[in-house]
């Protein structure tokens, strides 16, 4: 079957010619995905545009390649990404999948963010990732 290449795949080949050629010697598509820690099928997968990659393997490339094109290219909302560069890269991470776990959570449920419901979920979902919301009672 054949598939058309999309501009994240392109965003990738291009990737990987440029960082063969800065490694200054031929290397293979699973020396690439060892290099970027994802899996050589799945990147095999993004880079023939077959699928494309989801917000944690996604971020991570960024990451790793210190290029946060591949997350505007998947639509992934670039304030948000310039807020959290400023933390280090495990804090970033983790965050970025809390809030990745967030999303999908809040959407499955129908819930509004504000809930009560909605709000002990997400305090459940942080502290998977270790982190930890203290909350702040306010006195009129």
């Amino acid at each position: 079957m054949f598939y058309m290449a999309n501009k994240t795949s392109a965003w990738l080949n291009q990737k990987f010619l440029q960082w063969q050629s800065a490694e200054g010697q031929r290397k293979t598509i699973g020396d690439f995905s060892q290099f970027l820690g994802v899996g050589e099928a799945a990147l095999g997968h993004w880079m023939n545009g077959r699928r494309d990659p989801a917000f944690k393997n996604a971020s991570q490339i960024a990451n790793k390649l210190n290029d946060n094109t591949i997350l505007a290219l998947l639509g992934f909302d670039q304030p948000e990404l310039d807020f959290l560069s400023s933390f280090p890269g495990e804090v970033r991470d983790r965050l970025l999948a809390a809030k990745g776990d967030l999303n999908l959570y809040l959407i499955a449920s129908g819930l509004s963010p504000d809930s009560p419901d909605a709000e002990r979920m997400i305090r459940e979902i942080l502290g998977k990732y270790d982190i930890t919301v203290k909350s702040k009672t306010i006195e009129d």
